[in-house]
C-alpha cells in the first residue's frame, strides 16, 4: 500500500515511497544514510530469506556458513 497515495503499489515501491515521506525526520535524527544504505542493500542483494535460499543449493552447511560470513561482515 503507498503510504500517500494509499493505493496499492509493489513493496519495493511503497517502502521507497515511505522513505521519501520520512526523509526528513530520518535526516533530522541523523538517520537518513544508515536507512538509505540499508535500503539500496536490501534492493541489491535482497532479503537475507533469498540469500539463504541461494545457499541452501549447496546444503545446509554453506546456508550456516552464509549466514555466518553475512553476519561478520
Amino acid at each position: 500500500m503507498h503510504p500517500v497515495r494509499l493505493t496499492q503499489v509493489p513493496a519495493g515501491e511503497a517502502v521507497g515511497a515511505l522513505i521519501d515521506h520520512v526523509r526528513p525526520v530520518l535526516v533530522e535524527c541523523g538517520e537518513e544514510s544508515t536507512v538509505s544504505a540499508a535500503w539500496q542493500r536490501l534492493l541489491t542483494r535482497g532479503s537475507g530469506a533469498e540469500e539463504q535460499r541461494f545457499w541452501a543449493v549447496d546444503g545446509v552447511a554453506a546456508v550456516v556458513a552464509g549466514a555466518v560470513e553475512a553476519t561478520l561482515a
